[in-house]
């Protein structure tokens, strides 16, 4: 059997990637997918395509992660982080995690992100913030029963 081993960025951009193409076909039906004028459909369509891209990758890796592990899921704004595992942006701080919520559209194209800063000690929101997509490096804030861990790269069987 081969193993792949992927960043979870790497993750993250094929998610962006696959949304990104879908944008043609959603404006020849006329279907919307912009935050401000998206409705269910695409909610369902993205989470469902976050879900099969990147958690599901994450789950069926050879790593050592548990089937039970509860993840943020896309485009949800938590009071509290603390039972979930999320992807978070790298961002240097020492009080702070960025994490990932949702890709936002500007025009045509999904290129900033939509990001929940919560606190490092007790994993309370803070603010939700939107931030550029280039050049950002994510990773995984892996919480398995209040034992917690960062994942930067998984491994895949192919």
């Amino acid at each position: 059997m081969e193993t792949i081993s992927l960043s979870i960025n790497d993750l993250l951009l094929s998610f962006k990637g696959s949304i990104n193409s879908l944008i043609p076909w959603l404006e020849k039906i006329k279907m919307p997918y912009d935050k401000l004028s998206s409705y269910d459909d695409w909610d369902e369509i993205s989470s469902t395509l976050f879900r099969t891209i990147v958690l599901n990758s994450i789950i069926n890796s050879t790593d050592d992660i548990d089937d039970n592990i509860i993840f943020s899921e896309y485009g949800i704004i938590y009071e509290n982080y603390r039972d979930y595992s999320f992807l978070f942006i790298d961002n240097k701080s020492d009080d702070y995690f960025q994490v990932f919520n949702e890709f936002v559209c500007e025009h045509t194209e999904f290129n900033k992100i939509l990001v929940s800063n919560i606190d490092k000690i007790d994993y309370t929101l803070r603010e939700t913030i939107i931030i550029e997509c280039n050049d950002v490096s994510v990773s995984l804030f892996l919480n398995m029963r209040d034992q917690y861990r960062i994942v930067n790269r998984i491994n895949i069987i192919l």
